[in-house]
């Protein structure tokens, strides 16, 4: 017994050794951390919060604090939104913002620009900024405030879109619905950014409106596409090879002057589809919602076959006529619909899914096949050669030689700025040295470009001013994805 007490601790040492040593030899491999990834915030993570913060107040290498501070032309950002912030604090009534009625008759099915009351182009985008300035600066006050106006908004009649009200397969390509899922959009985004003040009540409230909505606004996209293609389901998703027309395609406008005819098919890839999308692809990390998600994919694969014909003529080109400012509206429409599409596939690629940044195909139908593997990259890097004058292309009724006539991204003193900003998350994946030379204009034929202040409301973009992101949903692009490439903070570095 003595024995035994005087060399217990050996005994215990001894018997720890045979205990573990007859684990498998897995238990003791030590696993990775997870990747820093989006969870509830969908589109950002906390690592990026923080950066985002330190941008806010200064103390990062890089900030928008004021006009000109990382390139030529960059935006002060920080003033801006401060400005947007402090307007609705300013206002007593904050039911000013909110969307209060909807006329869905026949004769008059239109949507208020996101308030009854008019208040300009601004209307929940000034909520937006609200929110997010209250993330950057962990506003208890505001954010509760925010929190009540969402709450208001959700149980407004016929701002529900599963108020019957809505009838469906009637809106796929209306006024109407841009301007929903643009509202839903801003809506999605301010809840994320306010979230943590909610009850675990008030957050069901806010996710069953928004999945409702998210619902109601994918099955009008994919009727729009499965009322005119064969084997196209979005339940069941088939390969793109398999598509057939159900009946007559209709030949629309050409591409361009001397261009592609567009086809039905091609013309509904469009701005207003990408815009009923975005809050589609929100909601489905939101609720992590099979259908939702794969509604995105589907329409990220078939833009890219069907609407980007090899040589990177984008379709949407076909909406600029020389009545309509050809060398802006050419290639704004399309920066939309490219611009949601990358932040699909960044989304999805945040949830360990980077297949859409991967996708890569020649298929298409009625041109838009080839030999060329089409994909998001590329389709950004062609906005450069518009711009630079690689690629000279007039529009469809224009005159060649015009100026006036050439889809380039300018239109006298206004300058397009939407390519630069709906895309910048893309570089969190592929970290190109042409995509960054390209967002940031590190070249001289682009050093120039960014010539017009568009920061504030009221001038030629108003609250679309193009340093916003994705439509002009996000607040700030460059504050939040500029110069991620290679920070510790990218999710997907």
């Amino acid at each position: 017994m003595k024995f035994i007490m005087k060399f217990r601790f050996l005994f215990i040492i001894l018997f720890c050794v045979a205990l573990f040593g007859a684990m498998p030899a897995s238990t003791f491999i030590k696993k990775e951390a997870p990747p820093v990834r989006a969870s509830e915030y969908v589109f950002f993570s906390k690592a990026e919060l923080k950066e985002w913060q330190k941008r806010w107040y200064g103390l990062s290498d890089h900030n928008f604090n004021r006009p000109g501070a990382e390139f030529a032309g960059s935006p002060d950002e920080v003033s801006r939104l401060k400005a947007q912030a402090q307007e609705f604090k300013n206002r007593v009534d904050k039911s000013f913002w909110r969307w209060k009625q909807v006329d869905l008759s026949a004769q008059n099915r239109t949507v208020p620009r996101h308030a009854s009351s008019k208040p300009g182009k601004a209307g929940v985008r000034i909520l937006a900024d609200a929110a997010f300035v209250a993330l950057l600066e962990d506003d208890v006050a505001t954010k509760n405030t925010i929190k009540n106006e969402l709450l208001a908004q959700s149980r407004v009649p016929h701002t529900n879109l599963s108020d019957k009200a809505w009838v469906s397969h009637r809106y796929s390509d209306e006024n109407i619905i841009f301007r929903v899922g643009d509202f839903m959009s801003c809506m999605m985004t301010t809840y994320i950014y306010v979230q943590d003040v909610f009850s675990p009540q008030e957050k069901q409230q806010m996710l069953d409106y928004f999945e409702a909505a998210a619902l109601f606004l994918a099955e009008e996209i994919n009727f729009s596409f499965e009322s005119i293609l064969e084997n196209r389901d979005a339940n069941n998703p088939q390969p793109l090879e398999q598509y057939r027309y159900k009946g007559e395609k209709f030949l629309g406008e050409k591409t361009h002057l001397g261009g592609y005819p567009t086809t039905t098919l091609m013309r509904r890839y469009n701005n207003r589809k990408t815009m009923m999308l975005l809050p589609v692809a929100i909601a489905a990390f939101l609720r992590d919602n099979e259908y939702l998600k794969n509604t995105c994919a589907l329409f990220v694969k078939e833009y890219l076959a069907f609407a980007v014909f090899p040589d990177y003529i984008f379709a949407e080109l076909h909406r600029a006529s020389s009545k309509r400012k050809p060398g802006i509206t050419g290639l704004a429409y399309n920066s939309t619909t490219l611009g949601v599409c990358v932040f699909i596939a960044d989304v999805f690629a945040r949830h360990d899914d980077p297949s859409l940044y991967e996708f890569k195909t020649t298929y298409g139908m009625d041109g838009t096949e080839g030999n060329t593997q089409k994909n998001l990259k590329d389709a950004i890097l062609a906005y450069g050669d518009y711009y630079r004058g690689n690629k000279v292309v007039y529009c469809w009724d224009g005159v060649r030689g015009n100026p006036n006539h050439r889809i380039d991204g300018t239109q006298g003193i206004e300058f397009m700025l939407t390519d630069v900003t709906g895309c910048l998350m893309a570089n969190h994946y592929y970290r190109d040295k042409e995509l960054k030379s390209f967002f940031y204009r590190e070249t001289k034929d682009l050093k120039d470009f960014v010539k017009k202040d568009n920061t504030k409301r009221g001038n030629t973009w108003g609250s679309n001013n193009g340093y916003r992101g994705v439509a002009g949903v996000l607040p700030s692009a460059f504050l939040m994805y500029g110069y991620m490439e290679d920070s510790p903070a990218n999710p997907l570095r």
